[in-house]
């Protein structure tokens, strides 16, 4: 909703004529100045006549483009009354103050007195709000603005309606805050930052009985368990006699608790595993007498003795079979008339006699074994038959046990 001039009309007129003079002597400083003077000059021209005409807003942006283009402490003046006109009081008075501040040697007291009792009126209009934070250097915004670094020590004057302030700093818990401005009520915020908290607490339960847990590998005991944790992630493991271990990841929110109820799954039941069959008690074995080993060993010994000395009389014999070609061949060397051959005929003759008799004699004694070894066999398998009746088994710790009797 749009104002009347009548407020403010005359006023902008005023500051046309200072920033027109104002532009034209920079215009005079040199080409690139006037070239950005000359936009100036027509952006606040525009902005003269569409406030004049009531559209504040439109103003607005022509005073701000031609403060933009030449600043110059006359527009800031038409820009504050352009935010005034459309009740953008906080605004208003930030670019009057301003307006002072830029102009200090240029105003006349006339002027500065009057836009000072402009700044008053419209603070009257607003409500005002002081700030104490502790500690220092928290930063302070309201409805999303900046307005300073604590401590804070000018006033804030706030438009009535809703208002959220913010105070933040690192390494405290952000302070947020809605509240309703009133007209002429003053508000006196002391806000007092605590300490950010960086933990959380996890609380563990389960119905299972003797169910306990662990988080992040670290024994939390038997269920219900409450632990302190740094926020975040962790990994809780609830297990349980015959029961599979449940796994799950939970989020720890800082200065929060979180409850998990976890019940761990019965196992399926499994079957015995089938027991060996007991093994069955050795059976004894008939133990020899002395005759029946007797006559048993001297059978395998002459067995084993007639064995060899026959493969030995067979060896010899091939030895002897040898020897005779070659006293032969020697023989036959000497009658053929050879000379100096009659030693080796008689060295080769002798040791095929003395291998022949070596053959005769392995052979017959070899026979002779086996010969022994037949005839022993037979008295060993009848003692055998006969010790046999003598053998009594008799059950002991481990086996059995054997006790022959003759």
């Amino acid at each position: 909703m749009r104002r009347a001039a009548t407020r403010g009309g005359a006023a902008p007129a005023v500051a046309a004529l200072a920033a027109a003079v104002a532009f034209a002597a920079l215009a005079a400083a040199g080409p690139a100045i006037a070239q950005s003077s000359e936009e100036a000059k027509e952006s606040f021209a525009n902005g003269v006549a569409l406030y004049n005409e009531g559209d504040y807003q439109g103003a607005l942006a022509e005073f701000l483009s031609a403060y933009e283009a030449k600043p110059h402490h006359s527009v800031l003046y038409n820009i504050a009354q352009c935010y005034q006109m459309i009740d953008a009081n906080q605004k208003a008075i930030a670019y009057y103050e301003q307006y002072l501040d830029e102009g200090a040697d240029y105003i006349k007291e006339k002027k500065k007195a009057q836009v000072l009792e402009e700044i008053g009126k419209i603070k009257a209009l607003l409500t005002p709000v002081t700030v104490k934070v502790a500690p220092d250097g928290a930063d302070v915004s309201v409805d999303g603005k900046g307005v300073g670094t604590a401590p804070i020590e000018e006033v804030l004057y706030l438009d009535p309606g809703e208002h959220v302030i913010l105070v933040e700093k690192q390494g405290f818990a952000p302070h947020k805050q809605e509240f309703v401005a009133k007209r002429g009520d003053a508000i006196a915020f002391e806000i007092d930052l605590a300490a950010e908290v960086l933990t959380g607490v996890i609380s563990v339960k389960s119905t299972v009985e003797g169910a306990t847990a662990t988080v992040d590998g670290e024994d939390v005991g038997e269920l219900p368990a409450e632990k302190i944790l740094p926020a975040g992630e962790h990994e809780v493991v609830v297990s349980a006699p015959g029961h599979a271990d449940v796994k799950k990841t939970v989020v720890v929110d800082k200065g929060g608790k979180i409850e998990v109820a976890i019940d761990p799954k019965p196992l399926p039941a499994v079957a015995p595993a089938p027991q060996p069959a007991p093994e069955p008690a050795p059976i004894a074995e008939p133990v020899m007498s002395k005759k029946h080993k007797a006559l048993k060993d001297g059978a395998v010994s002459m067995g084993v003795i007639g064995a060899v000395a026959i493969v030995m009389g067979g060896l010899t014999g091939y030895g002897a079979s040898m020897e005779k070609e070659h006293f032969l061949s020697l023989r036959e060397d000497i009658l053929a008339g050879e000379n100096g051959l009659q030693g080796r005929y008689e060295d080769r003759r002798d040791t095929g006699r003395k291998l022949n008799a070596a053959f005769l004699g392995l052979l017959g004694g070899g026979a002779a074994c086996l010969a022994i070894m037949l005839a022993l066999a037979p008295l060993a398998a009848k003692e055998a038959k006969k010790g046999s009746k003598g053998v009594e088994v008799v059950p002991a710790a481990g086996g059995a046990a054997v006790i022959v009797t003759f």
